[in-house]
């Protein structure tokens, strides 16, 4: 399928459907498109066809956006109280020498991180 330029409206469809997958979380990407009777999600099918979002997520590049959003984000908010620091697992295969692990976190193995809340 040849290349289409991307409108204003696909890019706010497509960060939508980047949302939605955190909220749906499924164990592959190809599964938010799965046509079987049982696990089909028809949302996912009606914003874009699996080729045009793969397509969109391949070539567009945010360049320096997150260090612009880091920029406006304290900007807007400096915390001032009611703050706590909490470790975090975030799970991963990876075979990296720092993977920890935590018995009583839900992904017993992962790297820890500091989270400020």
């Amino acid at each position: 399928m040849q290349w289409t330029d991307v409108s204003e409206e696909e890019i706010m469809a497509f960060l939508g459907v980047v949302i939605a997958m955190g909220i749906v979380n499924l164990p592959e990407l190809d599964d938010h498109w799965a046509t079987c009777a049982i696990t089909i999600l028809p949302w996912f099918l009606s914003i874009f066809s699996r080729y045009r979002f793969k397509q969109i997520a391949r070539y567009l590049h945010l360049g320096n956006i997150p260090s612009l959003l880091n920029k406006l984000f304290k900007s807007l908010h400096v915390p001032t109280r009611n703050l706590s620091v909490d470790e975090q697992m975030i799970g991963t295969k990876s075979r990296v020498a720092f993977i920890q692990y935590m018995p009583e976190k839900q992904k017993k193995f992962g790297i820890k991180v500091w989270a400020l809340c």
